[in-house]
């Protein structure tokens, strides 16, 4: 039997849970992430993201953008496109679990122009996904699960990305199977950027996130309590 998924519980809010059911759910996902790094690569490279001059960054966000969207557009911004794009060539990517495609508007503006083409596939259509193709000749949206986005390999995708969208897979193995099957046939350099919610957010983030939400003159009063 072919093992298509990371958890051993099919229980998921996306299709909502009676209270036994949370409960459950709760135990199961503690237990399942009691060991992170099972099975993990031998050849990854974990490293901690550090993000320069945090304090500037965090008024280019409005107020209301949770700490872990936050976290996520800061590390988007500071990708190295330039660098993305010498080893790429013209950047094509495959947003899986695109939603709205609001983030194909912002990579285009983050990497200053260096997206080729951008294609959104999500679930659930969005009526926002008309208007953005409208806009941006480039940009492509189709219904599709994760356990389908083979299909749309053939536009020549080498930037595959998932933003807070893995939690939401019931397939997320099948979802990279996919991916690597892709990868080894293409012969071509291909990048996979995948984020999603953590528990805490580092330190620095979380000091800097603090200060940004306080109102100015209640800034001093905030520290002095600390």
């Amino acid at each position: 039997m072919t093992i298509v998924s990371t958890s051993f519980n099919r229980l998921s809010g996306d299709r909502g849970m009676r209270r036994p059911q949370q409960q459950l759910y709760f135990l199961l996902n503690r237990l399942n992430n009691l060991f992170p790094l099972t099975n993990l690569d031998m050849g990854m490279d974990i490293r901690d993201f550090r993000c320069g001059e945090i304090e500037a960054r965090l008024l280019q966000f409005p107020i209301t953008t949770s700490p872990s969207r936050l976290l996520s557009d800061l590390f988007w911004m500071q990708l190295p496109w330039a660098r993305i794009k010498q080893e790429l060539g013209e950047i094509r990517i495959l947003d899986t679990g695109c939603g709205s495609g609001d983030y194909g508007c912002k990579l285009v503006e983050w990497s200053g122009g260096a997206v080729c083409s951008y294609t959104g596939l999500d679930p659930f259509a969005s009526e926002n996904w008309a208007t953005l193709e409208a806009e941006y000749p480039a940009f492509r949206f189709h219904k599709c699960r994760e356990t389908d986005i083979s299909q749309h390999f053939q536009a020549g995708a080498n930037l595959l990305m998932t933003q807070s969208a893995i939690e939401h897979f019931d397939e997320d193995l099948g979802f990279f199977n996919q991916i690597a099957e892709y990868v080894h046939s293409c012969r071509k350099p291909v990048l996979q950027v995948h984020l999603f919610p953590i528990s805490r957010l580092p330190q620095a983030v979380q000091s800097a996130w603090n200060q940004a939400v306080q109102p100015p003159d209640r800034v001093e009063d905030n520290q002095a309590v600390c």
